[in-house]
């Protein structure tokens, strides 16, 4: 890692990220409360300038910065057919889309409750899934990070496909690129991974460190983990074997430029080895 490719994105906790699906370019979006950053870590120079539509647009060394929220960003979405149509929520509810190339935001909804979670479908860039925090489908246990069947859920008291429960609380649950497996992490320093394909094969692993607000990301394969660390990047072996799941502490990046505890790591779809990894304030790439 080299120290120009870390910056200070946030003057608050950045509560969301992703790394912009553009083949030609690298760009991470981070979320604070009320505003939207954007990090082109590919420009060479800064470039005052000013967005339109009343947001604020101001580049600072390759740093856009907009406020379109009332409250904290919780999600960022872009689809991969459509990366220049940015989707984030917040926990007031609103759902806003953001149009790149006139630097402009619109509200596409607002809901009376919270807004924690928006997706869209991979083969389907006009649909946009979200859940408001009076949702049914939801999990009531914290500790416990619950899978159901979509195609075929019931209105009242939707059954579980499967329940993978923790000590603490559920920090974060990710499938992995290919979708056969689930992987979760918690507040005791705990990672589960689950077998899609059969649900009775599953491995936990605990004590990956202190830290208790880090959450496990899938690289670009089904076989590694990454875990953000007090200085670094824990990755982890992933392997399924004779109907077992096997974990090992495959390597270990650190760098002296990180110099916050790493929270998550997002990769970058088109650039295998680039990865944005988001500390409380900073980002490092």
């Amino acid at each position: 890692m080299k120290p120009g490719k870390a910056r200070k994105l946030a003057e608050t906790m950045i509560a969301a990220a992703r790394v912009l699906p553009l083949a030609d370019r690298t760009v991470v979006a981070a979320g604070t409360l009320q505003y939207l950053v954007f990090w082109d870590a590919d420009r060479l120079a800064p470039e005052p300038r000013r967005g339109a539509g009343g947001m604020r647009g101001v580049a600072a060394d390759g740093v856009f910065t907009y406020r379109p929220h009332a409250g904290s960003v919780a999600v960022i979405t872009a689809h991969p057919s459509a990366p220049r149509k940015i989707y984030s929520c917040s926990d007031q509810g609103e759902i806003c889309l953001m149009n790149v190339e006139k630097e402009v935001f619109g509200m596409i909804c607002l809901s009376n409750y919270p807004l924690y979670s928006l997706c869209q479908a991979p083969d389907n860039a006009t649909c946009l899934y979200f859940g408001e925090g009076n949702g049914q489908l939801k999990a009531f246990d914290e500790r416990a990070a619950c899978l159901w069947d979509l195609r075929n859920m019931k209105m009242l008291k939707p059954k579980k496909l499967k329940v993978v429960k923790h000590k603490e609380r559920v920090q974060s649950a990710y499938f992995s690129p290919s979708g056969s497996f689930l992987a979760s992490t918690s507040r005791d320093n705990a990672v589960a991974i689950l077998s899609v394909r059969d649900f009775n094969i599953s491995c936990a692993q605990q004590n990956f460190g202190p830290w208790t607000t880090f959450k496990a990301s899938w690289g670009w394969n089904d076989s590694d983990l990454l875990l953000g660390t007090q200085r670094g990047i824990q990755i982890i072996s992933v392997d399924l074997k004779d109907d077992n799941i096997s974990t090992t502490c495959k390597s270990r990046i650190e760098s002296e430029h990180i110099t916050e505890p790493l929270r998550l790591c997002a990769m970058h779809p088109y650039r295998v080895g680039y990865l944005a990894c988001m500390g409380r304030k900073k980002v490092f790439l």
